[in-house]
């Protein structure tokens, strides 16, 4: 993104938060407009912007030129959408894993004086994004499909968070269930199958795994993201019974709302791109596994949290591939130890987890 559409984007922001906090249906008293505002900027910016940045990249590839004006502002009100969603599921989902951190800092509920009512501030974010589409695009032709798509986009990862919170009960640890089953890929494909890369602009849905934003607007080093994906997919063509998890929920909110935003936003049929939601949502399940890694992994500081899928007895995909590579020592040391709190059991998991690496 240009520094100047850049500018525009936070510009579009800054106006949208003005008016969600001075919604005439709000008609509320200072305290309230300025719990409001704070919240929003609190959990609303602050993040990797992969959403919103993929919608509004992805609106310029489709025009082909220079945006309008007009369409500018609207393609970064249907990104910060994207993020507003996103900062919603955000808020319910440290409540849910009793997280500490996030971005960084404490999540927003640890705050002292927010506490419980982080539960309302999670389902105003959640509206906040209709208000935005009403407003900005209640006239348009795609408007019911806009509403339809975030709906969508919601569901499926609230289904997504219900499977990974029953799958992990107190009380009801069973590792014998994360285990793999063979399941056919659906992503084995020719060379040729991938031409609608050269058009369909799913560049930031996967900058994650891009060295530099500047190689992911290459078509080539993008393609090398497919091939990566689909070598992956051969080498663990073997799904999680629990795999639902990882698409449901981030594949479909994180990967494919965005690029469908675009495609509507430029009248484009969603049910004249399924090929392109189908390499969307398997990517995101590959991000979901590199999710996974990072967890137990990656460093607190760089990633601005503190995983907890060992303490939480999470169905990730680390226990599954572990469960199917450990012997039966292994797998005992697994059972006293993985999903409990204590740092020693942890440590203990996360040594298997290294000697299992092949």
């Amino acid at each position: 993104m240009s520094s100047e559409l850049n500018s525009e984007f936070m510009h579009v922001y800054d106006t949208l938060k003005s008016e969600l906090v001075h919604d005439p249906a709000f008609a509320s008293d200072d305290n309230s407009c300025q719990w409001v505002e704070r919240m929003i900027d609190y959990n609303v910016p602050g993040g990797k912007m992969v959403r919103a940045f993929s919608v509004v990249d992805s609106c310029q590839l489709l025009k082909g030129e220079k945006m309008t004006e007009d369409e500018v502002f609207l393609a970064c009100a249907l990104g910060w959408c994207t993020e507003w969603l996103q900062a919603s599921l955000v808020v319910f989902d440290d409540i849910m894993d009793d997280s500490h951190t996030r971005r960084g800092r404490s999540c927003w509920f640890r705050l002292p004086e927010v506490c419980m009512t982080a539960v309302n501030d999670g389902h105003m974010l959640r509206n906040h994004v209709h208000r935005i589409l009403k407003k900005h695009f209640h006239e348009k032709a795609y408007y019911v499909h806009l509403v339809d798509l975030f709906n969508e986009a919601e569901f499926q990862t609230v289904c997504g968070q219900m499977i990974d919170a029953i799958a992990t009960l107190e009380g009801k640890k069973d590792l014998s269930k994360y285990t793999m089953s063979v399941t056919p890929c659906n992503l084995f494909l020719p060379h040729s199958t991938f031409n609608f890369l050269n058009t369909l602009p799913m560049v930031h849905g996967c900058r994650t795994f891009c060295t530099t934003r500047e190689n992911a607007c290459n078509f080539e080093s993008l393609f090398d993201v497919c091939v990566a994906y689909l070598k992956f997919t051969m080498s663990f063509c073997l799904i999680c019974s629990n795999c639902r998890i990882f698409e449901y929920k981030s594949s479909y909110y994180s990967f494919y709302l965005p690029i469908a935003c675009a495609l509507l936003m430029f009248g484009e049929n969603l049910d004249d791109h399924v090929l392109a939601k189908d390499v969307l949502i398997e990517i995101g399940i590959y991000y979901q596994v590199q999710n996974d890694y990072l967890d137990i992994f990656g460093e607190p500081n760089v990633f601005g949290k503190t995983g907890t899928d060992i303490e939480e007895c999470k169905c990730s995909w680390l226990i599954v591939k572990a469960m199917e590579l450990a012997n039966e020592e292994q797998k005992k040391i697994l059972n006293e130890n993985y999903g409990m709190t204590d740092p020693e059991k942890v440590a203990k998991v996360k040594e298997l987890y290294r000697n299992l690496n092949p």
